[in-house]
């Protein structure tokens, strides 16, 4: 009997412990892009994963500055904008940091990435 009361302590913690890596989400990042508090449409925005050069992915924000990033896994990102102004014209880039963390439930992440003229 205490072969068996023992056995569960170990093998019930092992099987929780492989049932939550079955339930983790990858997350889900909305990124919105501004300039002095006004939306920034069509600005390109690169996903870069750690530090690494190389963006994993580019996309065009919409029409109210905003991108979405689905499906990324836990670890962290930052987010590098570029686009142009035109009152007066520029050139404006900024970056966000975000990290995606391991999550049962709802991974989902709103980021702001606020710019300023890039010279």
């Amino acid at each position: 009997m205490k072969k068996i009361i023992a056995l569960t302590y170990v093998l019930f913690p092992l099987l929780i412990i492989s049932c939550k890596k079955d339930n983790i989400n990858n997350g889900d990042v909305l990124a919105r892009v501004y300039y002095k508090g006004n939306q920034v449409p069509r600005a390109t925005v690169s996903l870069f994963k750690d530090t690494t050069d190389k963006p994993l992915k580019l996309m065009v924000s919409d029409a109210i500055g905003e991108v979405s990033f689905s499906q990324l896994e836990p670890g962290d990102y930052y987010l590098f904008a570029n686009g142009n102004w035109y009152n007066p014209y520029m050139n404006i880039c900024g970056k966000q940091f975000v990290r995606v963390l391991y999550k049962a439930q709802s991974n989902h992440y709103d980021v702001i990435i606020d710019t300023r003229e890039c010279r």
